[in-house]
C-alpha cells in the first residue's frame, strides 16, 4: 500500500535483499523538483502518496545496504533524488528503440548487473518522461546506456548498489535479454551491509 509508515514497518519485518520500484504513475512535479522547467507540467496520473512511500523505502534501503532496481518510473525517482530533471518526450512511449551501452571504468564490473550487456540492443519503452542526456546527468550517478538522442536509459551509482532502467525487463521475451539478465544478477548478489550513498 502507498502508506509510508505501514511500508516502513513491512520493510523492517522482511529485511529484503532487493527493493524493486516499478513503473506506473507520473512523478509529481513537486517531488525533488523532478520536472524540467521548460516541460509541460504533468497534471494527471499523479500519486504523491506513492512518491512519499517509495522515498521512505529508498531511505531504508540506503541505511540497510539493500540493492535497489528502479524500472521506468522507479528509475525516474532514483535519478530525481540525485537532482535529475525530467523532460517530456512522447516519442519514447510505446516504441521499440535502440540503446547503446556506455562503458563505466569507475564502477566495479565484477558480477555487476550489466556486465554481459551487448554494445547495442533494442528495448521497449512505455514512458513519456525521459531522463537527462549524458552530459546533463547528475555527477554522482553513472550512465550505463543511452538512446539515440543521448537521453540516459540505464544508470547506476559509484557503488553499483542501485540500478535504474527506463525499459521494462518483465516485458522481454528471452531470459538472456539485458533487463532480465540484470534482474537475475541483482537477485543473486549478496547484501552489502555498508552504507553506500550520501
Amino acid at each position: 500500500p502507498n502508506h509510508p509508515t505501514a511500508s516502513a514497518r513491512l520493510f523492517a519485518s522482511l529485511t529484503p535483499d532487493l527493493l524493486i520500484l516499478s513503473g506506473g504513475n507520473n512523478l509529481s512535479p513537486s517531488s525533488f523538483n523532478a520536472v524540467h522547467s521548460d516541460a509541460p507540467r504533468p497534471d494527471d496520473d499523479l500519486a504523491e502518496e506513492r512518491d512519499l512511500t517509495e522515498s521512505t523505502l529508498l531511505d531504508l534501503a540506503e541505511r540497510n545496504g539493500t540493492t535497489v532496481l528502479g524500472v521506468c518510473r522507479g528509475a525516474q525517482l532514483l535519478a530525481a533524488r540525485h537532482g535529475a530533471r525530467l523532460s517530456h518526450d512522447p516519442g519514447h512511449a510505446g516504441s521499440l528503440h535502440s540503446v547503446h551501452r556506455i562503458a563505466q571504468p569507475t564502477v566495479p564490473d565484477r558480477e555487476v548487473a550489466w556486465s554481459n550487456w551487448p554494445r547495442q540492443f533494442t528495448v521497449a519503452s512505455h514512458h513519456q518522461w525521459v531522463l537527462p542526456t549524458i552530459s546533463a546527468f547528475p555527477a554522482d550517478l553513472r550512465p550505463l546506456a543511452a538512446a539515440h538522442d543521448s537521453t540516459v536509459e540505464a544508470f547506476t551509482d559509484s557503488s553499483a548498489r542501485i540500478v535504474g532502467v527506463m525499459w521494462h525487463p518483465e516485458r522481454e521475451q528471452s531470459p538472456t535479454q539485458p533487463g532480465r539478465t540484470a534482474l537475475r544478477r541483482l537477485l543473486e548478489r549478496p547484501r552489502d551491509t555498508t552504507r553506500r550513498l550520501s
